[in-house]
């Protein structure tokens, strides 16, 4: 739970209808709902990481690599985030966070909450901490895109950065 006056900015569900990410407006983390027999809330969110200004979910695992260079191919199969469900948040500060989407993370820590946001702690059991951190640009990412090799982030400035998914 944020305080009342926060209104969801974004809202991602997925495929299985079990598990709801939300972001609140200038929030620096963002929810993960998953729906059993009870609800268990995740904040994905980092100590480093400014407001996030933008979201992009990828719930789609790829099973088969598209027909690509065998070099590219060994990169793909090496990385993490080719195998799981991923989130992409990008901040007021520039930099790209990325959550892999099923990661369990840890009990969640109000006190750490506070004491790195300065606010209200959320209503949750777990924390989730991104695999990745990308320092993409020097202002606010305000779009991304990807495909299975480049991560695409588009600026408050005007100017898009293709970056490596694989390595930031």
């Amino acid at each position: 739970r944020l305080p009342a006056r926060t209104h969801v900015t974004d809202s991602w569900l997925e495929a299985s209808g079990q598990s709801l990410l939300r972001h609140h407006k200038d929030a620096r983390v963002c929810l993960r709902h998953t729906i059993g027999s009870q609800v268990c809330t995740a904040v994905f969110g980092a100590p480093t990481l400014s407001a996030i200004t933008c979201l992009r979910c990828d719930f789609d695992i790829r099973a088969k690599p598209p027909p690509l260079p065998t070099a590219l191919l060994a990169r793909m199969q090496a990385s993490r985030l080719q195998e799981h469900k991923f989130v992409c948040a990008g901040t007021a500060s520039g930099c790209i966070g990325v959550w892999v989407w099923d990661d369990d993370g840890d009990v969640y820590d109000e006190q750490a909450h506070v004491a790195w946001l300065g606010a209200e702690p959320a209503v949750a059991e777990r924390q989730v901490r991104p695999a990745l951190v990308i320092e993409a640009h020097h202002t606010a990412i305000t779009a991304l895109a990807f495909s299975p090799l480049l991560l695409f982030a588009g600026c408050e400035v005007g100017t898009s950065k293709a970056l490596d998914a694989l390595t930031g």
